[in-house]
């Protein structure tokens, strides 16, 4: 996937992003040096940001069929979080609408019957850890056998 999403970018704009990446890290310098943060207390938040981020992301999709319309869910928390994250608990919405502006998305649910789920209770389920499935002992996508 990440060779696949490296080969859709216009490489004209090689040099641009690598300017921004570099402009990304010397912010980040910056703010460690004008607000002499220790290295270590930086790092430990960035660990859990990231931590916290990615589970955020996975919560929508975890437990779902591998799709890439129907393999995600809407997630309820409350009206404020929503607006927000501009709708992003309206996730599976989203994945079958990707054109629709996120301010329209609960709407488009609503009109199609959509159902949302606690995301505090998939959050807290998504933390038992793996499940075996069909798919974890044969890989179909790749046809050969994973152990």
């Amino acid at each position: 996937p990440s060779e696949a999403l490296m080969e859709t970018l216009n490489p004209r704009y090689w040099r641009l992003i690598q300017l921004e990446a570099l402009c990304a890290i010397l912010f980040h310098v910056l703010i460690i040096w004008f607000f002499a943060i220790p290295m270590a207390s930086y790092a430990i938040v960035y660990l859990g940001f990231g931590i916290t981020w990615s589970a955020m992301q996975y919560v929508h999709h975890f437990g779902t069929e591998r799709d890439v319309i129907h393999g995600s869910r809407n997630l309820w928390l409350w009206k404020p979080i929503d607006l927000m994250w501009l709708n992003h608990n309206w996730h599976h919405t989203h994945h079958e609408h990707p054109t629709i502006p996120w301010n329209h998305l609960p709407s488009v649910a609503e009109d199609e019957g959509d159902k949302r789920e606690s995301l505090i209770l998939h959050y807290l389920r998504m933390w038992r850890g793996p499940r075996y499935t069909e798919e974890s002992v044969e890989n179909r996508y790749a046809g050969r056998i994973i152990r």
